[in-house]
């Protein structure tokens, strides 16, 4: 229950894919990894194998807050539901209970570079799967989100569109490690 190199790929797709502000997955429907280099279809279908198909929603910062909260609530042990995401990062104290256990939340600029505190009565677009929407995933937190497109496209095209259209057909080394995006204390 922690960052991962492919939960960073995955959702860095959502947000190139969709142009979603933010994205987010549940870790449990990301099964094995991928490494940076050469890929195939079936190691995109190894690592996304459910019919799960982009949906992005508007939320306001308090929601992705408690969105952390929740899929967090279980951290340090293995938990499906914990988010990997893409635009924003956060600090997870694991002896901590509640809402203290979030903290530092802070949501990328695109166009600086930068990242700046989260607004909690901002609204947000953020992409994840209709499994995390509708299906009970993370914790049912979002299924009440204003939902502005749904079935996209299934979540393993959306990652090889990404790597072909973005990444020009090749995983670079960016993505062979985790780039702090959950910090853990």
């Amino acid at each position: 229950t922690r960052e991962t190199a492919i939960g960073n790929l995955v959702t860095d797709a959502f947000r190139a894919v969709t142009g979603s502000q933010l994205a987010v997955n549940n870790g449990g429907g990301i099964r094995a990894p991928i490494s940076a280099g050469d890929w195939s279809y079936g190691n995109i279908v190894d690592a996304l194998p459910y019919n799960n198909y982009l949906t992005v929603v508007r939320i306001k910062g308090s929601k992705l807050f408690e969105l952390l909260v929740a899929t967090t609530s279980n951290s340090p042990m293995e938990d499906g539901q914990f988010p990997q995401l893409s635009g924003f990062r956060f600090t997870l104290n694991t002896k901590a209970v509640g809402k203290a256990r979030i903290s530092n939340v802070e949501v990328l600029d695109d166009k600086t570079g930068r990242y700046s505190p989260l607004k909690m009565d901002a609204e947000y677009t953020l992409c994840t799967t209709d499994y995390c929407v509708t299906g009970g995933g993370m914790y049912n937190v979002l299924r009440d989100a204003e939902i502005l497109r749904e079935n996209i496209m299934l979540y393993n095209q959306a990652l090889i569109c990404y790597i072909k259209e973005n990444l020009n057909g090749v995983i670079p080394e960016y993505y062979a490690a985790t780039q702090g995006r959950i910090r853990i204390k």
